[in-house]
């Protein structure tokens, strides 16, 4: 019995860390949409979310926190949609403190030389050119 108790126990510390690893929004300004344009410095598509890092013509570097790889290939976004040097419109939800140049919950990403768009509720889509 004590052996049993000491291994549940051992087994909930674990899963407690696990799921304390794993941040919340509370830092993100929900109720606030920001669009960020710039070049995408860094793409990494991968877990637990994917990254990029998008330098705006005034040379800030925000860094967006986009869904993980699962959840981004379900919308169609697969590697090599976007690289590196592409011109990006991002929309997301800013930090709470404007001197911390991050995003998340990303609602949508625009690349405007040829109308590619990802948004949070159609996924991988292109828009048609405005003339």
């Amino acid at each position: 019995m004590l052996k049993t108790l000491a291994c549940c126990m051992v087994c909930s510390m674990i899963a407690s860390t696990v799921v304390l690893a794993h941040h919340s929004y509370a830092d993100y300004n929900r109720d606030r949409k920001l669009s960020i344009e710039g070049t995408i410095d860094q793409l990494t598509l991968g877990n637990p979310h994917a990254i990029l890092t998008v330098r705006t013509d005034e040379g800030t570097v925000f860094t967006a926190e986009w869904g993980s790889a699962v959840q981004l290939n379900r919308t169609g976004v697969v590697a090599g949609m976007l690289a590196v040097g592409d011109r990006v419109i991002v929309t997301g939800s800013p930090w709470r403190e404007p001197s911390i140049h991050r995003l998340s919950l990303i609602i949508e990403i625009v690349r405007p030389r040829d109308g590619w768009r990802w948004s949070r509720e159609a996924g991988v889509g292109v828009r048609p050119r405005q003339s």
